[in-house]
């Protein structure tokens, strides 16, 4: 494992999003901080793709702190109407439309 380069003149350049992602599922298997997960990233799909790709775990992260949010908050709530209320104050509507989902899947339906 770890993080050598990604051989693009033999066809690694196909391949190496795929080689990073089990590089990075490794790491952090081991608990390796974000810094060494950005660094890994860096080299081998390069600055620009490593930004990218920590603007996507940023916003990763915000959903499920809002989805774990809306979850307790959902809890101490009464009427499916305040449930609703609560869903769209929380969520984009094609935010809602996957929190509908997620929680469909996990048997507790949003009204």
């Amino acid at each position: 494992a770890g993080a050598e380069a990604v051989d693009l003149a033999a066809g690694g350049e196909a391949t190496a999003p795929v080689q990073t992602l089990r590089a990075e599922d490794e790491l952090r298997g081991t608990g390796a901080p974000a810094d060494e997960i950005r660094a890994l990233r860096q080299a081998r799909l390069g600055p620009e793709a490593a930004e990218r790709l920590d603007a996507l775990d940023r916003a990763r992260a915000d959903f499920a702190a809002r989805l774990a949010s809306f979850r307790d908050e959902r809890e101490r709530l009464g009427s499916d109407a305040e449930v609703t209320e609560l869903l769209s104050s929380r969520f984009e509507p094609e935010e809602a439309v996957r929190v509908r989902a997620l929680e469909r899947m996990r048997g507790a339906p949003v009204p």
